[in-house]
């Protein structure tokens, strides 16, 4: 007989496993107040778009840029790993599980995180490229228990698609966060939100263990 496959938790990268936002270089685009442009400081999703995105909508050259940019091995290794990150993939597997990386980059850049990865000794663990709207489908087509992101949009596709899922909190994604009853943790804090991921497992495990009535 065929063991069961590992319950997955899909996590995203930026933002979420390491801080993104501190890797940025100096010409990325700026707020009004001259600060720069960050997922920790913009006040709606809008804001992104607008400053980082095209009129119609496509990814502007400055935002390629600065992904390109803070994608740089030289400079993921500049800013290092959220602390207790590693920890935290090292526990769930511990647990059972098998935690993966989710993320929407480049095929260089992927080469890039997988080898920074590497280096802290993570260099078996799974990065897979999706896009930011095709991370909730990806979670329910291949049996993802959680999904860690802080994208409001795949949050609420999250939420919709009835995929489980928790976040930092950033002043872009409180709104999607306050509507949906999405389970945070402080920013960057990944003692806090392993113990949000193992809650929403063990509610899983539980559910799956109820008789069904006849």
């Amino acid at each position: 007989m065929t063991p069961a496959a590992a319950p997955k938790v899909a996590i995203d990268y930026d933002s979420t496993a390491w801080p993104f936002v501190d890797a940025l270089g100096p010409d990325v685009p700026r707020m009004p107040d001259g600060e720069v442009l960050g997922f920790h400081n913009c006040p709606t999703w809008d804001t992104v778009t607008n400053l980082w995105m095209t009129p119609d909508g496509h990814d502007s050259d400055a935002m390629h840029a600065a992904y390109e940019y803070a994608h740089r091995l030289e400079n993921m290794r500049r800013v290092g790993l959220y602390p207790g990150f590693v920890d935290a993939v090292r526990s769930l597997r511990a647990d059972g599980f098998e935690p993966l990386i989710l993320t929407d980059v480049s095929e260089q850049a992927l080469a890039w995180i997988k080898e920074f990865l590497g280096e802290h000794g993570l260099g078996d663990l799974d990065v897979v490229r999706c896009s930011a709207q095709g991370k909730a489908q990806w979670c329910l087509d291949n049996g993802a228990a959680v999904l860690v992101d802080d994208a409001p949009h795949t949050q609420t596709d999250a939420v919709e698609k009835g995929v489980a899922v928790m976040s930092f909190p950033y002043l872009h994604n409180a709104d999607a966060i306050a509507a949906h009853g999405i389970e945070t943790a402080p920013p960057g804090d990944w003692a806090a939100m392993l113990g949000n991921v193992r809650c929403a497992l063990a509610a899983q495990a539980d559910a799956a263990a109820e008789p069904v009535a006849a």
